[in-house]
């Protein structure tokens, strides 16, 4: 005799089974579904369970029935063709945002659904307007804390935002990268270049939780980790900014180069980490002011360091954007069909190293083209 919470969770094994199979075809649109019996005996539970699993799937479209025949596959892209999501951007979006564009895309398109993306200010305009759609879920990758409100507090869709910039986090779950995986993936890879002395180069003060920059306490976070893991960690090798810098780039840079003075005058310091490329930036700056040798520069890994410059030099935690927009896509088709329930959710998107010459040992060689591809503004 079953349990009713083993009941439970073999009739959420035998809906997501059936759903998945629906979905990607392995069940052919056209041809019967398994029987209530065959899915009884399988599963370990009641026909009447059984039933209530197949209803929720003609409810959605996923199965149909046809008199006196029995219930059919139905085509799960047609079931969700009518299902429209909103993607939101900044006025101004930098080169990152034409491949999370394409990931959301993409991946609605994949689940048999369709897509809009527009700008922030054309999106609200048209909604005042009542030019817009219904839409079964709302990716808001345009809301920043400095700009004032965004779409509003709105619960009667599902809607997912991105790091630290949420505008209704009761309502809202969360992609963002693996930030704190990232810092100890960085940090490791310059261990395996023989390095021991590695520094962490802040964006947040300390005491900070980040704040918008939240990306920046993660990662320190991994670089610790790493650093204990080795026996090798130093509170004192943490250098941060006095204040929290505000959005604009040339603020992180003068903070960031402030706080690389104190670093650069600890001398057995051989590689850093900075958790941006404004932070490299910043310590780039500090470093040429200081007159030090390039021969003497440290080794350095930074993050997404392909969004600031095209030419390719500088060694870097890979931040895949249009996996984000994949994964914000399959985040709102779930919630939207009850696969994620209650409190807001946050998901994780893996990064990967690119090993490029500022990791190496002696490239105090190349030198001149890293600074070449990263001129100070």
């Amino acid at each position: 005799m079953s349990t009713r919470r083993e009941t439970s969770e073999r009739k959420l094994a035998l809906e997501q089974e059936l759903r998945r199979e629906c979905e990607t075809g392995l069940l052919r649109p056209g041809s019967p579904a398994p029987s209530v019996r065959e899915l009884a005996v399988r599963y370990g539970i009641s026909p009447n369970v059984v039933r209530q699993v197949l209803g929720n799937l003609l409810e959605d479209g996923l199965l149909y029935t046809v008199p006196r025949r029995g219930t059919f596959v139905g085509d799960a892209r047609k079931a969700n063709r009518d299902e429209l999501y909103l993607l939101i951007l900044p006025q101004n979006p930098g080169p990152q945002y034409t491949q999370l564009k394409v990931g959301f895309e993409r991946r609605i398109s994949e689940l048999g659904c369709g897509s809009i993306t527009m700008r922030r200010d054309d999106a609200l305009a048209r909604r005042r307007l009542r030019e817009l759609p219904s839409f079964a879920g709302l990716f808001d990758h345009a809301y920043r804390p400095h700009d004032g409100p965004c779409w509003g507090a709105d619960g009667s869709l599902p809607r997912v935002g991105y790091g630290a910039w949420i505008e209704d986090p009761a309502h809202t779950d969360v992609v963002t990268y693996d930030n704190a995986a990232g810092g100890k993936l960085a940090t490791q890879h310059l261990m395996e270049h023989g390095h021991s002395a590695i520094a962490f180069l802040a964006v947040h003060p300390a005491g900070s939780s980040g704040g918008q920059h939240l990306w920046s306490p993660e990662r320190e976070q991994g670089w610790r980790e790493a650093m204990q893991t080795a026996g090798w960690y130093d509170p004192s090798m943490a250098f941060r900014p006095e204040v929290l810098p505000g959005p604009d780039h040339e603020d992180i840079i003068a903070s960031t180069a402030a706080a690389a003075e104190a670093l650069l005058a600890r001398r057995d310091i051989t590689a850093v980490v900075t958790p941006n490329s404004l932070a490299l930036r910043g310590l780039l700056r500090a470093l040429q002011r200081s007159g030090r040798e390039s021969k003497l520069w440290p080794a350095a890994v930074t993050f997404g360091a392909n969004s600031i410059t095209e030419t390719s030099t500088i060694t870097e935690v890979f931040l895949p954007w249009d996996e984000i927009g994949s994964a914000a896509a399959t985040l709102l088709w779930e919630r939207k069909r009850g696969r994620v329930e209650g409190p807001p959710v946050r998901r994780l998107v893996p990064v990967r190293l690119i090993s490029r010459l500022t990791s190496r040992a002696g490239w105090s060689d190349v030198a001149p083209l890293v600074l070449t591809a990263f001129r100070d503004p």
